[in-house]
């Protein structure tokens, strides 16, 4: 791009105004071209959402998403979380922080958002001890259920948000809960087996007992990963059975479950 440059400046020189009217014309239309090639390049990068992967496929599987999580998490490093809640109270000043503290750990929370089956809060989180304490910065947002509706909102409002609200990258754990009735065809193995197929999973752990099972493994559907102990992992699964008469429960993560099961 420079040497093109370079050669219509000598243009310009050689051969006067007309030859002016004709570079101007062509440093606009590489303008453009170069707009429009950086923002596919950004699309790219931003790509879809792991929840969403989740979601497309679940529903495929004609399971029934009945509550979801996205959690979005960066380690403040040597930011000073008052300094920080500082600042995002200038972003947000309709935030109402409640602010907890003991020997242990520092915490400021505050509701974004809430209605509608849907839940936003923030979260600065410092825990440890003299030189070794942690602090996070968090944001995350449940819902109940999943319509088209949802995932507009999510492409609309919450990416630009945690894109706002973060310096960097953001690690993202997504994770869907759903409940069968107990007659399932399948024992709870057999369950978790097929649907590691339908992710394209290959297992690296796996926990059974009678009424749970639960299995770490890899995909390559899904962006986030985090180190296991040998080697790169990016989905969870839990299937526990509530006993006779009860309701069999699933909880699916990526890369890891953030919430209890």
């Amino acid at each position: 791009m420079g040497m093109l440059l370079l050669r219509l400046v000598t243009m310009v020189l050689r051969g006067g105004v007309r030859c002016m009217k004709k570079i101007i014309l062509v440093i606009v239309t590489l303008s453009v071209v170069g707009m429009v090639l950086f923002n596919m390049e950004s699309a790219k990068g931003k790509g879809e959402l792991d929840l969403f992967k989740m979601v497309s496929i679940l529903e495929g599987e004609n399971i029934i998403i009945n509550k979801w999580t996205l959690h979005a998490r960066q380690d403040l490093g040597n930011v000073q979380v008052q300094e920080k809640m500082n600042k995002l109270s200038k972003a947000y000043p309709n935030l109402d922080w409640e602010i907890t503290e003991d020997n242990e750990k520092w915490e400021a929370k505050a509701v974004m958002a809430a209605g509608n089956g849907l839940n936003e809060t923030l979260q600065i989180l410092s825990a440890g001890e003299g030189n070794h304490m942690q602090s996070y910065l968090i944001y995350e947002v449940t819902g109940e259920g999943w319509q088209k509706e949802t995932k507009e909102f999510l492409q609309r409002a919450v990416v630009e948000k945690i894109s706002d609200i973060f310096q960097g990258k953001a690690n993202i754990f997504s994770c869907i809960y759903s409940e069968f009735g107990d007659k399932m065809n399948k024992s709870l193995p057999s369950r978790v087996n097929h649907l590691l197929q339908a992710f394209d999973a290959k297992a690296i752990e796996k926990l059974e007992e009678n009424s749970f099972v639960s299995t770490t493994a890899y995909s390559k559907i899904f962006s986030e990963t985090i180190k296991g102990q040998k080697e790169e992992m990016n989905l969870q699964l839990g299937v526990r059975n509530q006993g006779l008469g009860g309701n069999t429960t699933l909880v699916v993560g990526t890369p890891i479950i953030t919430v209890e099961y």
